[in-house]
């Protein structure tokens, strides 16, 4: 159930950067692994026969130069970390270009 979830929201709120993979017959059934891509972190959760791994890996033009395991708290936080850091860019630049039209 955490894994439907966590992909229908991260899907539904970054849809350019988050990719969800289904089991199943036309990837109908439950989530098989997600990753989502800020920048040069990619975070990627999947399901595996022991368990959950959960991974964060630096990447440079779609090249991974390191992954690093975590725990999925350590997971989900720095995740929401990185997540909030995109999304006050974005404002930033929002609020930046919204400033410079209406001049």
């Amino acid at each position: 159930m955490f894994f439907e979830v966590l992909a229908t929201k991260l899907s539904a709120s970054f849809p350019d950067s988050t990719t969800v993979d289904r089991e199943g017959f036309r990837g109908r059934g439950r989530v098989k692994s997600l990753s989502v891509d800020l920048g040069e972190q990619r975070y990627t959760l999947e399901r595996r026969s022991g368990g959950v791994s959960c991974l964060r890996a630096r990447t440079v033009r779609g090249i991974v130069l390191k992954n690093d395991e975590l725990g999925l708290d350590d997971w989900i936080d720095a995740l929401s970390h990185d997540l909030a850091v995109a999304a006050e860019e974005s404002g930033r630049g929002r609020l930046a270009l919204e400033s410079l039209l209406h001049e």
